[in-house]
């Protein structure tokens, strides 16, 4: 039967310091039935070691398993297994099971289309061990499997779901384009810090366990969206084997794009050449932001020339080779030098259009919300057309969400001039003209918004923050009023509520000020519970926790917030109120590093204001 499935399997091994009791190794295997057809064919099958004390998580396709283990004993295990179908048609079955010797026990899930999903488990004995398990599915599909391991609540756990999502986009990007498939094995270690073993690159979040001749992704907590984009190298590298390091990391580089940002790279002088990359990644030298658009460059260039195929011929003639040289003369009948100077004349001329460039930046905009490395594709693209509005929208939104307020500000300005605009235009010119220290401009901004849509919840808000700034506090009252009247169902509320106590409180109305405090960290809990992944809501139960004085609660959210929010405007609000918090936990010597770190980082500038104000004077709850 053919499969219509991705058949990514990624495996998440969460672990936790050792245990007593032994691990024990179970056999899995996933079997879809076609009842229309009445035919099954095999997803996968392999095994693993399962304990108590960690979780384990495997996606194939649009089927996700998850086995928690509860209890064991000498020769048994009890767990409790989950199956769930991807969004939209949700489905889940889960159930407790016990595994002993001898014993096998399934849990089914219908699926898409008629079809049904069918997990086995079972213990495997010492004869079992011994024997390899079957890797392959049947009709001659290929198989592609994934292990990974993390510490438990690491950021890797945070963001397990978009890696699956990644690698299941990236799978059918390098079928499309390079037409290839494969059966292999892929083992990937995700790590906060060093660990022994493994290669450390502080700069590259990717690292190669070359004794083992294994991989080893090492995670950085401030760049995930690099670490995930890289990951493609570990797919090329399975597909092709144990090839030299350039290659694997050049051919990544393939569907990134690599033409346009060394383009980028070659107009402002920077020169890099390939050769001094033909060896192993940990003797790379420099800025890998400005190498690795080279490399890869180079090997698309190869592939567009000579075509996939007889590049995945040289590709694998290349398995342990130490200068490239050879294999190039070989394979493509010319030099390196030859090649390279090719190659240079392509990139000085080379000019890509929207339709190439354009999904890229998507996919880093919305997908990935990279806005650094979508930032200059979407400068070239409003750049090439003076009338492509949402391109240039979408600049001006990177430049604000990289902290260059005041050039957002000019971008947007001139969108507003040249375009019929919304009240959302105006608001966002607000935004970047605030935090740019423009509060004139900003609280003008806001009012034309509110003349455009008299309903705009979030432009009263923003206007009653600068009359509540400026003094006005009376209308600052009526501006979160009008907020939270005009909030749209299911919007966020807890920001309007503080603010509005705020104000309440500098007016003596203490009574009316605590109920809406009560109400903005009820509203406040609520929204991080239904949405644990957002940032936005960490942040906002973070204050309400700070607003309503208890800061050891406000702690645990916002530090977590601070290891991954990378927009500067959220991450400097971040910051400050780690300095509030740290202030009422009276640990005043963090508070003021915290309050150092927003006046000198891309914060706002009424945060930046703040904390030059509560490096004199340390915060006090309101209350």
């Amino acid at each position: 039967m053919k499969l219509s499935l991705l058949f990514l399997l990624l495996i998440g091994a969460i672990l936790l310091p050792a245990m007593s009791q032994a691990a024990i190794d179970i056999e899995f295997r996933v079997t879809e039935m076609d009842t229309a057809a009445n035919e099954s064919a095999l997803v996968i099958s392999d095994s693993i070691a399962i304990k108590v004390g960690n979780s384990y998580h495997i996606f194939t396709g649009p089927l996700t398993i998850s086995i928690y283990p509860l209890y064991q004993a000498k020769d048994s295990i009890r767990f409790q297994v989950e199956i769930v179908t991807l969004s939209p048609n949700i489905v889940t079955a889960s159930d407790e099971k016990t595994l002993t010797k001898g014993q096998q026990v399934s849990l089914k899930l219908n699926g898409k289309n008629g079809s049904i999903y069918e997990v086995m488990l079972r213990p495997l004995s010492q004869t079992d061990r011994q024997k390899p398990i079957a890797q392959e599915t049947d009709a001659n599909e290929e198989s592609i499997h994934f292990i990974f391991s993390f510490k438990r609540d690491s950021m890797a756990d945070y963001h397990l779901p978009l890696f699956g999502a990644y690698l299941e986009k990236i799978d059918k990007l390098l079928k499309a384009q390079f037409r290839f498939y494969y059966s292999d094995k892929i083992a990937f270690a995700l790590y906060d810090k060093p660990e022994e073993g493994l290669y450390w690159d502080k700069t590259f979040p990717i690292s190669f366990d070359p004794a083992h001749r294994g991989m080893a992704m090492i995670y950085s907590r401030l760049d995930f969206p690099k670490a995930a984009t890289f990951l493609t190298a570990y797919l090329l590298y399975s597909n092709w084997g144990y090839s030299h390091p350039f290659l694997v990391w050049s051919a990544a580089g393939f569907i990134d794009e690599p033409h346009f940002f060394a383009m980028k790279q070659y107009s402002s002088g920077v020169r890099i050449d390939p050769q001094d990359y033909f060896k192993p990644r940990p003797e790379w030298k420099g800025d890998p932001d400005k190498y690795t658009p080279f490399i890869a460059s180079f090997t698309k260039h190869l592939i567009e020339k000579f075509g996939i195929d007889r590049f995945k011929i040289f590709y694998q003639d290349c398995n342990g080779l130490t200068d490239l040289n050879d294999a190039m003369s070989k394979h493509f009948g010319q030099s390196y030098q030859s090649l390279k100077e090719d190659w240079t004349k392509m990139l000085a001329g080379y000019r890509p259009k929207k339709a190439l460039i354009g999904g890229y930046a998507e996919l880093q905009f919305d997908f990935m919300t990279d806005f650094k490395r979508a930032l200059p594709i979407y400068e070239y693209l409003s750049n090439l057309k003076a009338e492509d509005y949402q391109s240039g929208l979408k600049y001006a939104m990177c430049l604000y969400n990289t902290g260059s307020y005041d050039e957002a500000a000019k971008i947007f300005e001139k969108i507003i001039r040249y375009q019929d605009t919304t009240a959302e235009y105006h608001y966002l010119l607000g935004n970047a003209y605030l935090s740019a220290g423009h509060i004139k401009k900003a609280e003008q901004s806001y009012e034309r918004a509110l003349q455009l849509d008299s309903t705009y919840s979030q432009a009263y808000l923003k206007a009653g923050q600068i009359d509540f700034y400026e003094g006005r506090t009376a209308k600052a009252e009526r501006r979160f009023m009008n907020a939270l009247g005009w909030s749209p169902d299911g919007g966020i509320y807890s920001d309007i509520y503080f603010e509005w106590a705020a104000a309440l409180r500098a007016l003596g109305n203490e009574s009316k000020a605590d109920s809406l405090t009560t109400l903005g960290l009820t509203q406040a809990k609520n929204k991080a519970d239904a949405y644990p992944d957002i940032l936005i809501y960490r942040i906002f139960l973070g204050e309400a926790y700070l607003n309503t004085n208890q800061p050891h609660n406000a702690l645990s959210h916002l530090s977590f917030v601070e290891l991954n929010e990378t927009r500067p405007y959220y991450a400097g609000r971040t910051l400050l109120a780690l300095g509030k918090t740290n202030d009422l936990l009276g640990e005043r010597n963090a508070a003021l590093q915290y309050y150092r770190r927003v006046i000198n980082g891309k914060s706002g500038a009424l945060q930046k204001n703040e904390a030059k104000e509560l490096i004199i004077k340390p915060f006090h709850s309101r209350k």
